[in-house]
C-alpha cells in the first residue's frame, strides 16, 4: 500500500541520493520503502531514476526503511505537464522492481536495455509499440517467485528428462516456470510469454529461456539465451535449442516443452 509521505527539500548542488536520504529520515516506523519523485527534470546525460532493495530485513520485525534503506527515485520527466493526467508509469514500475530485489535483465555490455520481455529491462517496450500504453511489460517468472507472487507448486525443477506443459507465466495457475541447473553452474529458466495483458505488445506468444547468474546466493544477472529480444528471444512449437552443448530444450504443440540433460542419456 502506498501512502503520501510529504515533501523534502535539498540544496541546489545536492545529488538525488540526498533527496532519498531525507525521505528515509522522514519516513515513519511503519514504512518499508520510499518512492521519491523529484520536481525537477534530470539532464539528458543523467539516468531517469534508480532503485535499490537495500539491506536485508533485521531478524525481528518490523522491516522498516530506516534499517533497510529500500528506496526508488525518479526524476520529473515522466510527470511533465505535457503528459496530462496519464503520465507513463513504466520507469516508476522498473525502479519499484529494484526495491523488491529484482535485477536488470537483457542488457548489453554498455548497459542498454534490449529486452521487451521484462519490466527490469526495456520498461518502455510496450509504450514504444503502442503510444497509448502507460504500464511496463510484465516481469519474469523468477521475479514473481522471489516476490512470493508465484507459488512453489507452479514451479517445476527439471532433472535428467522433463516433459512439462507450460501455462502463461503471467497467468493465474498451472506450471508457469521451469528451472534447471546447467553444467556451467548457472541456473536456467523456461517460461511461456503470452501476448495478452501486460505483454500484449509482443507480436506473438512464445517460450523464453533465460540464464540466471547467482553469486553468493544472490541473483546478479539475467540474460535471454536466444537472439534479440523480444521476438528473437522466443521459441515457437517445433523449435529446439542447445545450452552449453549438454542440455536441450524443445517446444512442442500445446506449449509442451521437453528439457533433456543429454549427458544422462545412454551412449
Amino acid at each position: 500500500m502506498f501512502t503520501a509521505g510529504g515533501e523534502v527539500t535539498i540544496g541546489r548542488d545536492d545529488q538525488p541520493q540526498a533527496c532519498v536520504d531525507a525521505a528515509i529520515a522522514g519516513a515513519g516506523p511503519a514504512a518499508e520503502a520510499v518512492l521519491v519523485v523529484a520536481d525537477a527534470e534530470h539532464g539528458a546525460d543523467q539516468a531517469g531514476g534508480f532503485g535499490t532493495g537495500g539491506q536485508p530485513c533485521p531478524p525481528a520485525a518490523p522491516c522498516a526503511v530506516g534499517s533497510t534503506r529500500r528506496a526508488a527515485y525518479v526524476g520529473a520527466s515522466d510527470f511533465h505537464p505535457d503528459w496530462g493526467d496519464r503520465p507513463p508509469m513504466d520507469l516508476v514500475e522498473h525502479e519499484i522492481g529494484h526495491t523488491l530485489g529484482w535485477v536488470h535483465s537483457g542488457t548489453d555490455d554498455a548497459g542498454n536495455y534490449r529486452s521487451g520481455l521484462d519490466v527490469m529491462s526495456n520498461s518502455a517496450a510496450a509504450r514504444e509499440a503502442d503510444p497509448s500504453r502507460r504500464d511496463a511489460p510484465g516481469t519474469l517468472a523468477v521475479n514473481l517467485y522471489l516476490a512470493g507472487w508465484l507459488p512453489a507448486g507452479d514451479v517445476a525443477v527439471a532433472f535428467g528428462t522433463a516433459d512439462v506443459t507450460l501455462a502463461p507465466s503471467l497467468g493465474d495457475e498451472g506450471t508457469r516456470l521451469v528451472v534447471f541447473e546447467g553444467h556451467d553452474g548457472e541456473l536456467y529458466s523456461v517460461e511461456l510469454f503470452a501476448n495478452v495483458g501486460l505483454d500484449d505488445h509482443l507480436l506473438q506468444s512464445g517460450v523464453g529461456v533465460h540464464r540466471i547468474e547467482i553469486v553468493n546466493g544472490s541473483i546478479t544477472r539475467i540474460e535471454p539465451v536466444l537472439g534479440d529480444p523480444p521476438e528473437g528471444a522466443l521459441m515457437l512449437p517445433g523449435a529446439q535449442i542447445w545450452i552449453t552443448n549438454e542440455w536441450s530444450v524443445t517446444v512442442r504443440d500445446g506449449w509442451q516443452v521437453r528439457i533433456v540433460d543429454e549427458t544422462t542419456l545412454p551412449i
